[in-house]
């Protein structure tokens, strides 16, 4: 039998899994909370920053500009939403990775790219469907670029409060998931692409152990992890990025014009128009910067909580 799969059917793993992962995005979130503002700020072409994008310096320049303008704190603003976001977000797909895997992977012959991949995109995919409207309310929060912000109650009454083409009415719950399709359609590669890289090169690390005779094979090391959980990290931005950067435009397109709700294809031709195809490309060395330590927090501390908890 396929030792990883052992007793992920019962309630106890679920749970456990559940938090552990709801544990991990917490803790990667929160290491790279200043180059995601900065990362939204550049994406969304906020007037005040555009001046730093282009080069990685420009990243640092915008940070110390936040800070001496804004605050500290400010280096900080929305993640509240992210916390709240993240959390059941991530927990929801570490978990919802397993129990794919469980289906998809039932065996050691089974374990192959293509099914981790498919694994990882169902996972990803009902992971942002559900915790999609924190995080458009955490974009909306890290936008603002004002001494006195709005607070999460405040930008929840304006996002609900806006007037919505489909139901050609002020007031609906469909406001919270401007974007989601595109959201999903980014989160097949990226989630997709992070699980594949992560399970294939963990598979070739212990295959590695395997052949120098290790009996039973050792689990891998904390660099190990770290330094796969990096490069699935890279992967995972590069193949999704222009995705991300359609999703957060729709996301803020309404802030000063609330008639003004851009299609996934007229968000993309309007990005194209102004800035070329580098528009699509916007802050993606800041996103490099930010993945790197996050994805290998993150599955670093997954991993470790696994071993805490007795399910790895």
């Amino acid at each position: 039998m396929y030792t990883e799969n052992k007793d992920k059917k019962g309630f106890e793993y679920i749970v456990k899994s559940l938090i552990a992962g709801g544990i991990a995005g917490s803790a990667a979130k929160t290491a790279v909370a200043p180059l995601d503002r900065v990362k939204i700020l550049f994406q969304t072409s906020q007037p005040a920053y555009e001046k730093y994008q282009g080069s990685i310096l420009g990243y640092f320049r915008a940070l110390k500009d936040i800070q001496l303008s804004q605050g500290s704190t400010a280096l900080f603003r929305g993640h509240s939403a992210t916390l709240l976001r993240i959390f059941p977000y991530s927990g929801i797909k570490f978990m919802a990775f397993e129990q794919c895997k469980r289906v998809l992977i039932p065996t050691k012959e089974y374990n192959t790219g293509p099914r981790n991949f498919i694994a990882g995109s169902i996972a990803g995919c009902i992971a942002s469907g559900i915790s999609y409207p924190f995080d458009l309310i955490r974009v909306r929060l890290a936008f603002e670029v004002k001494s006195s912000p709005l607070s999460i109650s405040q930008v929840c009454k304006i996002v609900y409060n806006e007037p919505n083409h489909l139901v050609k009415t002020k007031g609906t719950i469909l406001n919270f998931y401007r974007g989601l399709t595109v959201s999903l359609v980014g989160m097949i590669p990226y989630a997709g692409a992070s699980f594949y890289t992560y399970e294939m090169l963990k598979k070739r690390a212990m295959d590695i152990s395997i052949c120098r005779n290790d009996n039973p094979p050792p689990a891998l090391n904390w660099w190990s992890t770290v330094t796969i959980g990096a490069v699935s990290g890279l992967i995972a931005q590069t193949v999704s990025y222009p995705f991300e950067v359609i999703r957060r435009h729709i996301q803020v397109s309404t802030i000063n014009d609330t008639s003004k709700q851009s299609s996934f294809f007229g968000t993309a031709k309007g990005i194209f128009k102004r800035k070329g195809f580098k528009g699509f490309w916007v802050g993606l060395g800041i996103g490099y910067l930010k993945v790197t330590p996050m994805f290998a927090v993150s599955f670093y501390t997954y991993e470790y909580c696994k071993i805490l908890f007795n399910i790895a």
